[in-house]
């Protein structure tokens, strides 16, 4: 782990933060290029939606991470602030993210559906990123493990080998944002992409917390399985629902366009008859 990348002039540069900001700028690219081909909004409403959705999300995942972990900052209260030595949790960005997504989309009258599948496989790239900057930051280890699959993170003061999960996350993450992209061609709705990766991070993350040091558990299981295990189900029941009414609407709209050439159809054979 190499938790400080360099310094300028003696002022530490964190890899976790460094990380991070490579994400954004990969994901703000990917879904520039996206919309290239979707043409959901022009790049100056993209651009600000980008920015409400990165500074809200950053506050909701350290607001979360503090709550949970209110005693490491309970004696240094400013340290809170420090956002370069890490410390974010997943789910509270993604949950202050998304009502402040909400209330722009609203602002700007966009339809937010558009605008989820755009970010999709954005998310997840940002997260596999995130996940390396964790690495190298030495947080959100694994269990103890035995080699070949054990990493010491020494600079963190944790004895012992563990589980590099980070590293296993990212891969499975940057995996679900290729399929997402080749998802694009055989989507049946608005929303599919969106819901589809929430599912792929919730999979993800329920398996890895299987052998990640993740306190407490309740059950066997910890908080944040519980919470990707009711994601999932919401997100199968979504898509179920939705490719029905899809379907279903693909089915009518194909027998209105059929009734036209058999009233005409018809009209034809009177005047033949007439003859």
């Amino acid at each position: 782990m190499h938790r400080i990348a360099f310094s300028i002039f003696g002022f530490p540069i964190y890899s976790y933060g460094i990380m991070i900001v490579i994400g954004v700028i990969v994901g703000y690219f990917l879904i520039l290029y996206r919309n290239k081909k979707l043409k959901v909004t022009n790049i100056d409403v993209i651009t600000d939606c980008f920015i409400w959705i990165l500074i809200s999300g950053l506050a909701g995942g350290r607001i979360a991470y503090v709550l949970l972990n209110f005693k490491e900052y309970a004696n240094d209260l400013p340290s809170i602030l420090n956002l370069r030595a890490g410390g974010l949790t997943l789910y509270g960005a993604l949950i202050l993210g998304g009502i402040f997504f909400v209330i722009f989309c609203k602002l700007k009258k966009i339809d937010p559906r558009d605008m989820l599948d755009l970010f999709a496989p954005s998310v997840l790239i940002g997260i596999g990123f995130g996940r390396v900057g964790c690495f190298l930051n030495g947080c959100c280890y694994g269990m103890p493990a035995q080699s070949p699959f054990g990493v010491v993170f020494k600079d963190a003061g944790i004895e012992g080998m563990r589980y590099p999960v980070q590293i296993y996350e990212m891969i499975a993450n940057f995996i679900g944002a290729g399929f997402l992209l080749y998802y694009d061609k055989i989507k049946k709705f608005k929303l599919e992409s969106f819901i589809l990766m929430s599912a792929i991070y919730a999979s993800i993350r329920f398996c890895i917390e299987f052998i990640r040091e993740s306190y407490p558990r309740y059950f066997g299981l910890s908080l944040a399985q519980y919470f990707s295990f009711f994601l999932i189900l919401i997100a199968i029941f979504l898509i179920m629902k939705f490719r029905n009414e899809a379907k279903t609407l693909k089915e009518s709209v194909t027998k209105s366009e059929l009734k036209p050439q058999k009233i005409f159809s018809k009209k034809k054979n009177k005047k033949k008859n007439k003859k």
